[in-house]
């Protein structure tokens, strides 16, 4: 008998944060984590980077679609050609497949990186540089990206890519802009900040973390990666923290290394209060939570959290808001 995973998303009084004892030093962590993103880039344009952003001067949105594997893309442009790209805020780096590759005519640079996966294997992937990306009013020149290989998110039936996506819209091009999913209106919109806050609830250096309590009133540093379907908790925050194990589950993921099996313990009733989200998940997995440098997240949010809601990421205050 298969286990119920679900997750269930109400509305709750307003959730700060800055209150609680841990607060402080759980921020200060995050803020102090090198940025290596720039590095990183410059490792897979083989150490030539010379990134031009052209910033949009007004808000403007893209219409947002959602795959059959529940993840969300929209329309992008690369080297003047339409691809449809998944919004990916857990990708560190964006990233283009090889069939875009091949019709693009784009080379893989010398350069190369090691990347991670929710499992915790690492794999070495090539990098290459896209001439432009434009998507609405924002446009970039000479962006390095990782080169996803013909194995990579390889899954066809009948001779057709069912994944139907050409590349990966990563949190090195989305952090620099404040923005909202909307999955009401099925909508990305791109927007400049009009309002001032009492508190900060995220940090959104190498990865978007916020910063959410649980019913139990623990401060929690929580991931949140757009690209996956579902969320996970650390078995290490788990076992700290107490929380009853419920069962154990073996289940296949897809990322950059193509499918992976993954054994995975089940976490029964877990609960999140963030901005003004009251977050249930039920039989929450859990999985690697080893995203930062010598910093260990207790969990991440998938995108199940915001189905049939909004959430907007606001970058330049340090804001989630989940309505």
């Amino acid at each position: 008998m298969a286990l119920l995973h679900y997750c269930k998303t109400r509305t709750r009084a307003e959730c700060d944060p800055s209150v609680h004892p841990l607060y402080e030093q759980y921020r200060g962590e995050l803020l102090h984590q090198k940025d290596t993103l720039e590095e990183a880039q410059r490792q897979l344009a083989d150490h030539s980077l010379n990134i031009i952003f052209h910033k949009p001067h007004e808000d403007f949105s893209l219409p947002l679609y959602k795959n059959m594997f529940g993840l969300y893309l929209c329309d992008v442009n690369v080297n003047g050609v339409a691809c449809r790209f998944v919004i990916d805020t857990g990708a560190q780096l964006s990233s283009i497949r090889h069939d875009m590759m091949v019709r693009l005519g784009i080379s893989k640079s010398n350069g190369s990186i090691e990347v991670g996966a929710a499992s915790g294997t690492r794999k070495e992937l090539k990098g290459c540089v896209l001439r432009s990306l434009v998507f609405g009013q924002a446009a970039y020149e000479n962006v390095p990206v990782l080169c996803l290989d013909k194995h990579d998110f390889s899954l066809r039936f009948a001779d057709v890519d069912i994944f139907r996506f050409d590349g990966i819209l990563g949190w090195d091009i989305l952090r620099n802009f404040d923005f909202e999913l909307d999955t009401v209106a099925m909508q990305l919109k791109f927007m400049k900040n009009r309002f001032r806050f009492a508190y900060e609830n995220m940090v959104s250096g190498l990865f978007p973390i916020f910063l959410a309590e649980d019913e139990r009133g623990n401060l929690l540093k929580m991931g949140f990666d757009s690209g996956s379907r579902h969320s996970w908790f650390s078995m290490e925050s788990a076992e700290r923290l107490r929380y009853v194990e419920h069962g154990e589950i073996t289940a296949v993921g897809f990322g950059v290394h193509g499918a992976e099996k993954m054994h995975l313990r089940l976490y029964k009733d877990m609960r999140f209060s963030l901005y003004r989200a009251d977050i249930h998940i039920h039989n929450m997995m859990s999985g690697n939570c080893n995203i930062l440098p010598e910093i260990v997240c207790d969990g991440v949010f998938g995108n199940e959290i915001f189905r049939n809601r909004r959430i907007r990421l606001i970058n330049s205050k340090g804001m989630v808001l989940l309505v």
